[in-house]
């Protein structure tokens, strides 16, 4: 693959994983209206947040042909 082609790879594996994301947090308000939910502690790396907020934002920007500063 070229480089273009593993980008776009990245990107749509990255919209897969916030997409996971999303349903769970509905999942999670569902919980929360039935008083069924349960907290817990999640280790995370920041650096890690902030690629992939990179990563979403880079390619909106993309699409609409804006530079990302």
């Amino acid at each position: 693959m070229n480089e273009q082609q593993e980008g776009h790879l990245f990107r749509v594996s990255l919209a897969g994983k916030n997409l996971l994301g999303l349903i769970n947090d509905i999942l999670d308000f569902s919980k929360i209206e039935a008083g069924k939910l349960e907290i817990e502690t999640v280790d995370f790396e920041i650096n890690d947040v902030l690629a992939n907020l990179a990563s979403v934002v880079s390619a909106k920007s993309e699409e609409n042909q804006t530079e990302l500063l």
